[in-house]
């Protein structure tokens, strides 16, 4: 079977983790099928010896449009390709290729209010379209898989759901020097809890920076708070709120870090993810494969992800969360009883198995 890969994705994040990841396990786990990956000569780069890679040319959104909707159905059909899977890419050309979609969250049909109005209108929009097109479309987890169904009329018989993991970097630190580095290197404080996400609205940044300062009045733990994200739209708002609240001092801003963070992770006592809304989160298993302690958030795939290892909490309940924090950072006990239980609950996640699943959906269409 001849499948192309459309791994173009043009950003840094948890669509491009779940590309590098996936196509990784991919092709060291597949050696029947034939392979052809599309990259965006922007983010993407050839790195596999057994397969057929190409580059397309980035010349901005329109000329990118305009390909995918011209060459890439000719390439396809002179290719032979018996499945096209699209990460982030979604097209609405027609091909003899059966047409599989990842679809990477559901948010902009739960809270539209979090998004630009532009960028609702287009992924709702692109998202009911290219499910029309397609023979499957792929989520990353029930929770979302609910929400197409429900929201965006898409039949439930064509949607599949394939679990995500952390990538093998996320694992306890043992050496002291490597965590000494980053610690220097960051100028991190000897005891803080972690968020890490780029700062949307949905990410619910303000939960973590208000639960913070309201634990910290009722019992000072002498921890600080460290975020690490890149600036997202409205972010304003996160940085205004620490300036309202009068605990800058407490609160530190890395921006976006990639290579530090599995360190950051193992040094946190604590990591805070209470969104409003994840089609997986990422953040959550990395954390807990770094054996750090988890406070998530009830809504969407969360809990899947954290089961019974983390404690879950209303994202808008900030005094409920504020109790949480101060219940494990006041305690060395829960820390450790955490610890264990998210490593046992991350290491039910892998991205073989994830592999695996898509590469069945595949076969339903060979």
């Amino acid at each position: 079977m001849k499948i192309c890969i459309d791994a173009r994705v043009p950003q840094l994040g948890g669509s491009r983790t779940y590309t590098d990841s996936l196509l990784d396990a991919i092709i060291k786990t597949d050696a029947v099928n034939e392979y052809y990956i599309l990259w965006d000569s922007v983010q993407g780069h050839s790195r596999f010896d057994n397969t057929n890679e190409k580059e397309i040319p980035w010349k901005g959104k329109l000329n990118t449009l305009w390909w995918s909707h011209t060459t890439l159905p000719k390439f396809l059909k002179k290719e032979k390709i018996d499945v096209y899977h699209s990460f982030k890419q979604l097209n609405l050309f027609s091909s003899q290729a059966a047409r599989i979609y990842t679809f990477h969250t559901a948010g902009p049909f739960l809270y539209p209010q979090f998004y630009k109005w532009a960028e609702c209108l287009h992924w709702k929009a692109m998202f009911k379209l290219s499910a029309m097109r397609s023979e499957a479309v792929i989520v990353c987890s029930e929770a979302d898989k609910k929400v197409y169904a429900e929201k965006a009329g898409i039949p439930d018989k064509k949607i599949r759901v394939t679990y995500l993991a952390a990538q093998p970097r996320f694992k306890p630190i043992t050496d002291s020097t490597t965590l000494d580095k980053y610690r220097h290197e960051l100028n991190l404080p000897d005891k803080y809890m972690l968020f890490v996400g780029t700062l949307y609205p949905f990410k619910n940044v303000e939960a973590v920076i208000q639960g913070y300062a309201i634990s910290q009045i009722y019992n000072k733990t002498g921890h600080k708070l460290v975020i690490a994200g890149k600036k997202g739209w409205f972010y304003e708002k996160t940085f205004a709120l620490v300036k309202e609240l009068d605990i800058e001092s407490n609160v530190i801003f890395l921006g976006y870090q990639n290579e530090s963070l599995p360190a950051l992770y193992n040094m946190a006592d604590l990591f805070v993810f209470p969104s409003h809304y994840e089609s997986f989160g990422l953040p959550v298993l990395e954390a807990m494969s770094c054996g750090t302690p988890v406070i998530t958030s009830t809504a969407g795939a969360l809990p899947e992800v954290a089961g019974k290892a983390g404690i879950l909490v209303n994202p808008t309940a900030y005094e409920d969360l504020a109790e949480s924090i101060n219940e494990v950072l006041n305690s060395e006990e829960k820390q450790r009883n955490m610890s264990e239980k998210g490593l046992q609950q991350a290491d039910s996640f892998s991205w073989e198995r994830c592999a695996a699943d898509t590469i069945a959906v595949y076969r339903e269409f060979s």
